[in-house]
C-alpha cells in the first residue's frame, strides 16, 4: 500500500492484469429497481429513463456508457441525488436512498468541471469539506495529507488552481472527493476536458487509485475506450434502457444485440440467408465466395460480425483452409495511420468491407485502390448477432 494512503478496504488483485478481481459473491453496494425518469416539457415529456435495473457490485469499477441521450448521465445524477426518479428505487448498501438530499448520502462526485475554489490553494480545497463536517484540525490535517499523498501532489499543496494544470487540478477534485471516506465515488466524464495524452496518464491515475483503496468507482463517459480500458464492468444504454452489463472484454467479442455490436469498437455486419455446404451452415453470395457460421442460426436468415482486425487480404484464395471465409472485392479506400493501415473493400452484395492491418508489415502492405483481392478470415472469429 502506498504510504499514507487512506485505509480503505483493498480487494484482491489478479496476478496477470493488476485488476481487482470480482467474484460473482461480492455483494451489491447500488441497486436500480425499475427506475424511471420523465422530464416535463410542454404538453409531452422526455423520457430518459425507462425501467432501468441495475446492480453495482462492492469495490468495482464500474461504468456507464452509451450515446447522447441515452440516460448514463441521468442515472448517475439519480444515484447522487440531484434528480428524483419518476418512479422505482435506488438502494445503497442496502439502504433506500430514493428520497435522501445528496447532504444525506454518503458518496461524493466529481465533474467535468473541477469546481475548485479559485482562492484556495490546494490544501484549502482538499479540506474544506471536512471543515464544513467540523473534524477536528488533526483529523483533518491527517486526511488531507492521505489524500494529497495517494494523488501525488505533494510539492503543489500551496499552489492555486490557476497555477495547476488540467490534470493537477483533476487530482486536486479527486482527492477533495476521497477525503470524506465515502462508500461510492461517482465520475461524470472527469476527463473530457482533457487532452488526448494527459487522459491517457489520468486513465492510469485513476485505475490505480481505485485499485488501492478498493473503492466502488461508478464513471459516466461518452468514451468507450476510456471505459474499457479502466472498468471491470461496463454498461451500455440506450434509449434509456439498458443495452448489455458486462466485462468489456465479453460486450467486445459476444454482444447482446446489433446496437452494442454496432457501438462497441469498429464492425462489419454481413446479413443473408443461411444455406449449407456439406453439413456446415453458411452465407453464399457468388461462385467461389462463402461466409462460414460459427454454429447453426436461428432462423433462415441471418446477420453477422466480423472485427476489421480479423481479417486478411489476400491477392488469391488458393490454397485455404476448409474453415476460412473468402469474400471477393476491390480496394476502394487504403487510410495509412502509421503502425495501422486501414482498407475499405467493395464486396459487391456485401457492402464496404473495412479491413485493419497491424504490427511491423503494415506500413508496408501495398494494396492500392482499384486492386481486386480477397477478404479472407477464420470462422471462429465471426459472431452471430442475436435477432
Amino acid at each position: 500500500m502506498i504510504a499514507g494512503a487512506i485505509p480503505f478496504a483493498a480487494q484482491p488483485h489478479d496476478q496477470d492484469t493488476g485488476r481487482i478481481r470480482m467474484a460473482n459473491s461480492k455483494p451489491a453496494i447500488v441497486e436500480f429497481e425499475n427506475v424511471d425518469k420523465t422530464f416535463s416539457s410542454g404538453r409531452d415529456g422526455t423520457r430518459a429513463l425507462a425501467g432501468l435495473n441495475l446492480s453495482i457490485k462492492q469495490g468495482e469499477f464500474f461504468s456507464i456508457i452509451g450515446p447522447s441521450g441515452c440516460g448514463k448521465t441521468t442515472a448517475l445524477r439519480i444515484l447522487a441525488g440531484f434528480e428524483a426518479p419518476t418512479g422505482g428505487k435506488v438502494s445503497l448498501d442496502g439502504q433506500d436512498i430514493t428520497t435522501l438530499p445528496p447532504y444525506r448520502r454518503d458518496i461524493n462526485m466529481v465533474f467535468q468541471s473541477y469546481a475548485l475554489f479559485p482562492h484556495m490553494d490546494v490544501q484549502e480545497n482538499i479540506e474544506y469539506g471536512l471543515r464544513r463536517k467540523g473534524l477536528p484540525r488533526e483529523e483533518r490535517q491527517k486526511r488531507v495529507a492521505e489524500a494529497i499523498n495517494l494523488v501525488q501532489l505533494d510539492s503543489h499543496v500551496n499552489r492555486k488552481p490557476s497555477q495547476l494544470s488540467g490534470g493537477q487540478q483533476q487530482r486536486v477534485a479527486l482527492a477533495r472527493a476521497l477525503v470524506n471516506r465515502p462508500k461510492l465515488l461517482l465520475l461524470d466524464e472527469p476527463l473530457a476536458a482533457l487532452d488526448a495524452k494527459l487522459r491517457h496518464v489520468m486513465q492510469s491515475e485513476l485505475k490505480r487509485i481505485q485499485a488501492e483503496l478498493g473503492l466502488t468507482f461508478v464513471f459516466v463517459t461518452h468514451d468507450q475506450r476510456e471505459a474499457f480500458a479502466m472498468s471491470d464492468r461496463v454498461a451500455i444504454m440506450n434509449g434509456g434502457r439498458l443495452e448489455q452489463v458486462g466485462p468489456p472484454v465479453a460486450l467486445y467479442r459476444t454482444p447482446s444485440s446489433r446496437f452494442v455490436a454496432d457501438f462497441v469498437g469498429h464492425s462489419n455486419f454481413l446479413t443473408g440467408a443461411v444455406t449449407r455446404i456439406g453439413s456446415q451452415p453458411a452465407l453464399v453470395s457468388e461462385p467461389g465466395c462463402v461466409v462460414w457460421l460459427p454454429a447453426d442460426p436461428q432462423s433462415q436468415t441471418c446477420t453477422l460480425l466480423v472485427r476489421p482486425e480479423h481479417l486478411t487480404l489476400r491477392t488469391s484464395a488458393a490454397g485455404l483452409g476448409e474453415s476460412i471465409s473468402r469474400l471477393r472485392g476491390v480496394v476502394a479506400e487504403r487510410t495509412y495511420l502509421g503502425a495501422q493501415v486501414s482498407f475499405a473493400v467493395d464486396c459487391g452484395n456485401y457492402g464496404m468491407i473495412t479491413v485493419e492491418c497491424t504490427g511491423p508489415a503494415a506500413p508496408a502492405t501495398n494494396f492500392i485502390p482499384g486492386t481486386e483481392v480477397w477478404v479472407t478470415w477464420d470462422r471462429d472469429v465471426t459472431t452471430i448477432i442475436p435477432d
